[in-house]
């Protein structure tokens, strides 16, 4: 009888040991290996992961997601999205699932996938006119030109958006008053990660224009804000550089007596030297026009009946001066080779000459209908230029070309109005920004504009 009563024992035991491996299916084993993952980029924010169902004894809880080897995510069902990605940038992803039970699969392979270039436009809702654009050390966009405030005056303006678009910061500065006018021109990133703006000052029953210079900082907060009389007279300021030295370089041209001028300053804008050059043609369209060159001399473009291109010594005297075959130069930027390019338009065209560091004419290039206003090196040592081309009203332009002048491809943008474009500047992630301007069709009022491309001129 013991023996017996021990045999049913012991099978007992075995029973239950084997009803809890092959019973109900063992709770010990992990859900199959998530498979199929797939990524794709649906703009510049947001990646969007998808993969098969992954099975198990007793059901599949959910699954966990990894970016980049960090848990961001746990869902239910196969499928995320992680939309709080910066733009342009290569994400690593991966997928293991798990049961109730608390196991856990090992992690599928992991696939990539890069964001999206940021692309926008972004329209102010004062009126006012848009010149110059720069990228800000962070990758914001910067553009600057003119705003009405509070509807007495034209006020300096320079707006920092995120690469997104997102407002970061908005400052405005002038002669506030009726009939009173600030403008910005042109504007430039400084080594400080300020920003120089250069354009002029004008007061009711005082002044037409008086070239100016302000210094921001990169919060956007006025540092000082100078005025300058080059040739005795009135002026525009169009252009200005940061120099070797920590002060400015702003190039312009005087109202009436049709010259060309360089105002050199400190650091702290106090005019150093100023020098007036013959001859420059009426034309109320600025122009982003100088740059240092290599030996800390200055170059710049002027209209004087066809396009003229002139280098200065450090102290503003002419060395030489060439002229180009255009009748319009508008803007000009210097190139990795040490030459210079150089954008306007010629018989209705847009125009794009190229010369070496003495100014020497190595190609020039036609693009068809419309006006470059300017022209920046992209990174890869080609050209972009933006203007506007006559098209019911005008139509924003944007070409591409490669470091031989060759067309790669031409983009437009336009609303129903008049839209133009004045300031280039290529991005870091390859796309570019645009400041320009737009009147509504219907409508007389005037409103500043940047885009923001991607690679390949495109925009929403």
């Amino acid at each position: 009888m013991k023996n017996t009563f021990c045999a049913a024992g012991a099978f007992l035991v075995f029973a239950v040991a084997l009803a809890g491996c092959w019973g109900d299916g063992n709770r010990d084993n992990p859900p199959s290996v998530p498979a199929g993952l797939t990524a794709l980029a649906d703009n510049a924010t947001r990646i969007s992961l998808s993969w098969n169902p992954s099975t198990d004894d007793f059901g599949v809880a959910g699954y966990r997601v990894f970016r980049d080897g960090v848990l961001v995510e746990t869902v239910a069902v196969p499928g995320f999205s992680d939309n709080t990605l910066a733009p342009d940038t290569v994400y690593r992803f991966a997928v293991s699932a798990f049961d109730g039970g608390g196991n856990e699969s090992l992690r599928s392979p992991e696939v990539s996938a890069r964001t999206k270039v940021a692309t926008w436009r972004y329209v102010f809702a004062e009126s006012g006119y848009g010149y110059s654009v720069v990228q800000a050390v962070d990758n914001g966009i910067v553009a600057a030109g003119t705003v009405a405030v509070a509807g007495l005056s034209y006020e300096m303006y320079l707006a920092k958006k995120d690469i997104l678009g997102n407002r970061i910061w908005t400052s405005t500065f002038g002669e506030r008053g009726a009939d009173n006018t600030d403008v910005i021109h042109s504007v430039a990133r400084t080594s400080d990660n300020g920003y120089v703006a250069a354009g002029y000052t004008s007061q009711a029953g005082v002044t037409e224009g008086v070239a100016s210079l302000a210094k921001v900082d990169g919060a956007g907060n006025l540092v000082w804000k100078k005025t300058y009389y080059p040739g005795g007279g009135q002026a525009w300021g169009e252009g200005v550089q940061e120099t070797p030295d920590g002060g400015f370089i702003v190039c312009g041209r005087t109202l009436y007596s049709n010259l060309a001028f360089l105002v050199k300053t400190d650091g702290t804008g106090n005019q150093v030297w100023a020098r007036t050059y013959n001859t420059v043609n009426w034309a109320y369209d600025p122009t982003t026009a100088v740059r240092v060159a290599s030996d800390n001399g200055y170059l710049f473009v002027f209209r004087g009946g066809t396009g003229n291109l002139v280098k200065t010594d450090p102290t503003g005297n002419v060395q030489w001066q060439t002229t180009l075959p255009t009748t319009e130069a508008f803007s000009l930027d210097l190139t990795a080779d040490n030459g210079i390019v150089v954008a306007g338009a010629q018989g209705g065209n847009v125009f794009l000459t190229k010369t070496d560091g003495s100014g020497n004419v190595l190609w020039q290039r036609t693009y068809g209908a419309g006006i470059g206003r300017s022209v920046r090196q992209t990174l890869d040592n080609g050209y972009v230029i933006t203007g506007y081309v006559a098209s019911g009203g005008n139509d924003i332009i944007l070409l591409r070309t490669d470091s031989a002048g060759t067309l790669l491809w031409q983009r437009s943008y336009g609303e129903a109005g008049d839209d133009r474009a004045y300031g280039v500047e290529p991005c870091a992630d390859g796309g570019f920004a645009v400041s320009g301007m737009w009147t509504p069709a219907g409508s007389a009022t005037v409103h500043p504009v940047v885009i923001k491309t991607d690679r390949d001129g495109f925009v929403p």
